[in-house]
């Protein structure tokens, strides 16, 4: 968690995988998800008190959502499919990727499913790398994006200003 009080992982305690949180001074695991289909807890809310996590979707992308610490019911995150998702500094503003392909050698791919970054804020999606080859793992970190770009068979860490602009 952001305030490293607590860590969030995935465990199958129950019969069914999802996702938990326990202590880091040590304790039991307490879940927090009831998804049938959860597949991995991802990340945090900057406020930490979500726990990000992505469940099976369709084809082979993920759906998002946040499940709060607290009693109360998870909320999907306002997309149809994504790979990769990074919350920003509040719980409706995150950077993504597209396509679920990172697993897969795609090396020197220059069709459709080149992954950019795209960024939304609360009322809107935009796209903010328009970089050749293909983009993955976005992390939102200030006001910049990072994140792997591989162009040409070389993979690159690189960033962009999360409001878009030119990629360093």
């Amino acid at each position: 968690s952001p305030d490293a009080t607590l860590i969030a992982f995935p465990g199958k305690y129950e019969g069914i995988p999802g996702a938990y949180v326990m202590p880091t001074t040590g304790g039991a695991p307490r879940r927090i998800t009831p998804a049938m289909d959860f597949r991995s807890s991802t990340g945090w809310t900057a406020d930490g008190r979500h726990v990000v996590y992505r469940k099976s979707g369709y084809p082979t992308n993920y759906e998002y959502w946040l499940a709060p610490l607290e009693k109360g019911a998870a909320k999907r995150l306002p997309l149809e499919f994504a790979s990769h998702v990074w919350m920003g500094p509040a719980d409706d503003q995150f950077v993504f990727t597209r396509f679920n392909r990172w697993y897969a050698a795609w090396f020197h791919y220059i069709g459709g499913m080149q992954n950019q970054v795209w960024r939304y804020d609360g009322k809107g999606f935009r796209q903010i790398t328009q970089t050749p080859g293909t983009n993955e793992f976005p992390a939102w970190a200030g006001q910049d994006c990072y994140f792997v770009n591989e162009n040409e068979g070389r993979f690159t860490l690189m960033s962009v200003p999360v409001d878009g602009g030119k990629p360093k």
